[in-house]
């Protein structure tokens, strides 16, 4: 297997969709896809990248094999009806390295860091705004000859919830006023009245 890899390259902030990052999916692999198609500007980038990645490949590989298409990345189709155009970055869970005479695999993991650049643990959910550094890889095995982006690592600018919450800080800026104090209210004889209305709200969801 012949194998190249360009520069590290880093996105515009784009939005998440179905991300693994946090551990591996069923195929050894950590990855994220963003979508395409609110950021055409994005997809020329990575044509551009992709085309460059061949060019550079034939000539320090000494090859003139190319892939049939640059951007066989590049996936369209439709979920629950809603057309898509997205690009996945994925990373392999672990690589091969050379220990004295023996190669051996060691693991590996995309770097996740926050808006401040602060490394992060936290679950990144669909939906979420983020950057993502990435290379683009060259390789001619028994399979064919493909061009792909890598993941290296995903900035968060914007975490979202499981069900695409977003934080209060993203919705409201700090104001005087009511502050809860945690504490949970008696129920009164009032309340307990067959013709009274609970209007208290049991949850954040049903905002």
């Amino acid at each position: 297997m012949q194998l190249y890899k360009t520069k590290r390259f880093t996105s515009p902030p784009v939005r998440a969709v179905f991300p693994d990052l946090s551990k591996p999916d069923q195929f050894g692999k950590f990855k994220i896809s963003v979508d395409l198609l609110n950021h055409p500007e994005f997809e020329e980038i990575l044509t551009q990248q992709a085309d460059q990645c061949v060019a550079e490949a034939q000539a320090k590989l000494e090859t003139k094999k190319k892939p049939a298409s640059s951007t066989s990345f590049i996936k369209d189709g439709e979920y629950k009806d809603v057309p898509y155009r997205r690009v996945s970055f994925s990373m392999n869970s672990s690589r091969k390295a050379r220990k004295g005479d023996e190669v051996v695999e060691v693991p590996q993991k995309p770097l996740i860091v926050d808006a401040s650049l602060k490394p992060m643990n936290k679950i990144v959910w669909g939906g979420s705004l983020v950057r993502v550094s990435y290379q683009m890889q060259f390789t001619i095995s028994n399979f064919g000859v493909h061009v792909k982006p890598v993941l290296v690592g995903v900035q968060v600018l914007e975490l979202v919830g499981p069900s695409g919450e977003v934080r209060a800080t993203d919705l409201f800026s700090a104001e005087e006023g009511y502050v809860d104090d945690g504490e949970t209210p008696e129920v009164t004889e009032a309340a307990e009245d067959e013709d009274s209305v609970d209007d208290t709200i049991k949850d954040g969801r049903d905002f």
